[in-house]
């Protein structure tokens, strides 16, 4: 236990080696230990620094406090553990926190530069925390590492970083961040858990985890939670959860994220990555929230050959409480060489009015890549738009072929819930609806129904609504478990990640869905005609043609009289949008309340519950000619001077009337013009 000097001095504990020929057999110099060390507020706390050509290796720092204690470091840097030119290094158990800068110098938690120079040994970092940093000026880092050439093997274990707040437009705010130079390197970062990471400049990023390769190494991240990572305003500068470069094979496996920005927002991003493996991650609230021209992305890999995603829930949307964004929005985009697999995911995206919005974008031009789309749900419940901008499930370049020989779409789930501007795929620039998709893609084990998810981030489904997932997948080898390890089905899996106990459709069900004429406790006057209108829907497996419709209308009440019986035919595809049912015109009768029932009717109908929608109207006689006091206190509708308006021009007058007002202030807005009155 050493207590290092307080009031600002440069270090606690400092160790250099000079250019010395090693002794020992190993080739390099002796290693240095330290335990259980706690340092207040110093610059820098813990620095070795070894000689580039005579490395040190071994170095070893565990059970250590590193407490700034509110300090203010100026413009010097501030620097927790920092260790240059070292072969080996381990770092256990260590707090890094509560450091307050206004100044332009850096802030890290550890920093490791120049390792493995000679000696493939590995770098260990585990059981460190870093949290409390705020740097109103310069940017902030948790852990920061680059290694050398001799070939690295980094372990970073056990991390958690929480509440870095940093101010820099040239280094990325973030939590953890890798750098390799050329070597047969590997990197594993896992059981991490990296919260409330913050850029405040306004062309500025924010990082949970970057790694960044030399071009031949392995990756492995997860499993672990990233989440609140803040960019800056700009469109061009992001908050990335977890971003990857210049590697040969990546594995990201369990990760959760919630990245959000004003500006660009991704979950997990790749570039020039060689192999991907992208499986069992949850990304939820993956938000752009106001920059005009910023994008939303749950994954997206880019300069890849393989990339294989699969077992994921990516939940893209703007803020239910947003009433515009004119960005993009895209669940997973890929752009891969030669394969591309994508499969049991779970995909759900909200926009507004934003350009375009798709759940799965492929990004390479060509029809080269061979392209998977298998049991996967994809989701879009974005609003109405309208002119140019438009939603979509799926991005695919070619309106004639999905790619290469080999290429399979089958199996899905492919949901659009408001069909103004929304579509099944973007071709190729060729819209295409369900249909369409099926019939160019030969997709025709595909569902369009609602996947039932439990929330609008918690992408597991409902056990109790019926949904089309369960037990409609295909199996699909290598992939035996499911986004929370559970086995899989191996003959009829569940479609999406999750494998479940789910309510599965009925095979024959049609249902009502709503009234359009009249609406239910729609006001009418007498003898006004009007065409009874409603939708119905096809909930169930199989599609569904020439059953009947009809709207039964009885009253006035208490009677039960018969009034109005119709029919008319309707067909309904399974899953589709709700059809219109129309009926022959009729008027209305004379004053009263009157129950109408709109029913479907479908021989071997497997649930009767759903096949009667109920509702009432009310018909008013003529208002009789005379004064009427309204205000307060009066009868309805004359307790107020626009139900007493809206009651004249629904039934009508029968002779001149008065309306006498009763309230010493009363607002006659344009909507209490006394116009279109019957009678009047």
């Amino acid at each position: 236990g050493v207590v290092g000097p307080a009031n600002n001095t440069i270090g606690g504990v400092k160790m250099t080696t000079a250019a010395i020929p090693p002794t020992s057999a190993s080739g390099t110099n002796s290693c240095n230990t330290f335990i259980g060390l706690t340092i207040t507020n110093v610059l820098r706390a813990i620095f070795f620094e070894g000689d580039a050509a005579f490395p040190d290796v071994g170095n070893t720092i565990s059970g250590t406090t590193i407490d700034g204690a509110g300090s203010e470091p100026g413009n010097s840097n501030m620097v927790g553990v920092e260790i240059v030119n070292q072969d080996g290094v381990s770092v256990e158990t260590l707090q890094f926190k509560n450091y307050v800068s206004t100044g332009t110098g850096t802030i890290g938690g550890v920093r490791i530069n120049n390792t493995n120079l000679i000696t493939p040994t590995a770098v260990s970092l585990a059981g460190v925390t870093v949290q409390n940093i705020t740097n109103a000026s310069a940017g902030v880092q948790g852990i920061h590492i680059i290694g050398g050439a001799g070939g690295n093997v980094i372990v970073i274990d056990n991390v958690t970083i929480n509440s870095l707040t940093g101010n820099s437009a040239s280094t990325p705010v973030g939590g953890i961040f890798v750098a390799d130079t050329p070597g047969s390197d590997d990197v594993t970062i896992t059981d991490f858990a990296i919260t409330g990471i913050t850029n405040t400049s306004s062309t500025g990023a924010a990082t949970g985890i970057e790694v960044i390769g030399g071009g031949d190494d392995s990756v492995l991240v997860g499993p672990g939670s990233i989440d609140d990572i803040e960019g800056s305003i700009a469109a061009a500068y992001k908050a990335n959860g977890l971003a990857t470069s210049n590697t040969n094979s990546l594995v990201i496996n369990g990760v959760t994220s919630t990245a959000s920005g004003n500006g660009t927002a991704t979950g997990i991003e790749t570039d020039n990555v060689f192999v991907v493996n992208i499986f069992n991650n949850k990304l939820s609230n993956i938000e752009s929230q106001s920059f005009s021209g910023a994008m939303s992305t749950g994954i997206k890999v880019a300069g890849a050959s393989i990339a294989q995603i699969n077992n994921n829930f990516v939940a893209l949307i703007i803020p239910e409480t947003a009433s515009s964004f004119d960005g993009e929005l895209k669940g997973i985009s890929v752009g891969a060489n030669d394969i591309v697999r994508i499969e049991f995911n779970r995909v759900r995206i909200r926009g507004l009015s934003g350009l375009k919005s798709s759940a799965l974008e492929f990004v390479v031009s060509s029809t080269t890549p061979v392209r998977s789309i298998r049991n996967d749900i994809l989701a879009d419940f974005t609003v109405s738009q309208f002119g140019s901008s438009k939603h979509y499930l799926i991005s695919v370049p070619s309106n004639t072929s999905l790619g290469a020989p080999g290429s399979v779409s089958q199996n899905n789930v492919l949901h659009i819930a408001d069909r103004t501007n929304g579509f099944t795929a973007d071709a190729g620039g060729t819209d295409m609806d369900f249909t369409t998709w099926q019939s160019v893609f030969g997709d025709m084990n595909s569902f369009r129904h609602d996947p039932k998810f439990i929330s609008n981030t918690d992408l597991h489904i409902s056990p109790v609504l019926r949904t089309p997932v369960s037990d409609n997948g295909v199996p699909i080898t290598g992939i035996t478990s499911d986004i929370d390890g559970n086995p899989r089905d191996p003959s009829t899996p569940d479609i999406g990640a999750d494998e479940g106990s789910f309510t599965p459709l009925l095979n024959i069900d049609v249902q009502t869905f709503t009234f359009v004429d009249p609406t239910n406790g729609q006001e009418f006057g007498q003898g006004q005609a009007f065409t009874p209108q409603g939708t119905v829907f096809n909930p169930g497996a199989t599609d569904q043609s020439s059953f009947i419709a009809r709207i039964i209308i009885t009253g006035p009440e208490p009677s039960t009289t018969e009034i109005y019986n119709q029919t008319t035919t309707a067909s309904a595809d399974a899953g589709a949008f709700p059809v219109a049912v129309t009926f022959p015109g009729t008027t209305t009768a004379g004053p009263g309340t009157y129950q109408f029932r709109l029913r479907t009717e479908l021989p071997g109908d497997e649930n009767p519950l759903n096949d009667e929608l109920v509702g009432s109207f009310t018909v008013f006689a003529p208002v009789v000619g005379g004064t009427y006091s309204v205000g307060t206190g009066q009868p309805s509708p004359f307790n107020t001077l626009e139900g007493a308006i809206k009651r004249l021009k629904t039934a009508g007058i029968s002779g001149p009337v008065i309306l006498e007002l009763t309230d010493a202030n009363v607002t006659l807005n344009s909507e209490l013009l006394f116009t279109d009155i019957p009678g009047s």
